[in-house]
Order: structure tokens, then sequence, then C-alpha cells
């Protein structure tokens, strides 16, 4: 009885963290600045359409080549904001992310790309158990 248990829980969390990795997605953003929570700035591909949704705990932030097309955009937090990590790889034209509120990284990285600014007097929160890379820069560091 208790191998039977044991089996089908097993089997249970396996299909859970497979429902987890299937709902975790990749959200691009779009169109030069704007508000974080503007659904509009959000697409499910790099310098697709917006109205993607605005990212949540599973998703990852991906700003890159496509993001801005003109220098000094700027993406404001005005409400606080959760996603799985931010990539700020391959991101043009200097663009500034304005914490006015915080930005929680519920997964294990963050990347800042050389050229580009963080303003504001809100901060980054870390909530993963695991250790966490920031990488500002080109310099990496984990912090546990």
């Amino acid at each position: 009885m208790k191998k039977r248990l044991l089996r089908t829980l097993s089997c249970f969390l396996l299909l859970l963290g497979f429902c987890s990795t299937v709902n975790a997605q990749s959200l691009y953003w779009v169109g030069d600045g704007g508000s974080w929570n503007d659904d509009s700035h959000w697409s499910a591909t790099s310098g697709g359409s917006g109205g993607a949704g605005v990212p949540a705990t599973t998703n990852a932030a991906i700003f890159d080549a496509n993001s801005f097309s003109t220098a000094g955009q700027t993406v404001t937090l005005t409400a606080g904001a959760i996603c799985s990590s931010i990539n700020w790889t391959g991101v043009t034209n200097n663009p500034t992310l304005d914490l006015a509120a915080n930005l929680t990284i519920s997964g294990t990285s963050a990347i800042f790309a050389d050229g580009m600014s963080v303003s504001g007097s809100a901060g980054l929160i870390f909530t993963s158990a695991s250790n966490t890379t920031l990488t500002l820069s080109n310099t990496a560091k984990t912090f546990g």
C-alpha cells in the first residue's frame, strides 16, 4: 500500500513539474519606452506584436535589440511587478529601467547590459531559495 501511494505521489509531482515548465514562457518587451504594466509592450516573440500579457512569476522578461528603436527610452515600474528572471542582453539604444516600484525576481538570474541605466527609489527583490546570479556590465556575481 505504501509503495503504491509513493508511486502515485511521484507521478503526481512529475506531472506537476511538467505542467509548470509548459506554462513558463518568455515575454519580450516591444514598442520603445512605457509602463512595465502595459500589456501592449509585451510580446510572445522578439519584435512581435504586443498584448501577450504582463510578466508573472513564471515568465522571463526579455529586452533585446528589437525592444527599442530610438535612444533614451525608459521602462517604468509604477506598481510592484514580478517575473522569473530579467535579461537585457543584446539591448540597444541605451534604455533606462526606472524602478519607481519594486521588481521581484522569483527565479535565479538578472542580467543587465552595458549602456543601459537603472534608476528610481525602489529595488530588486530576489525570492528564490537557490543561489541568484546578478550580472552587471559583463561582471557576474552569485549571491547565496
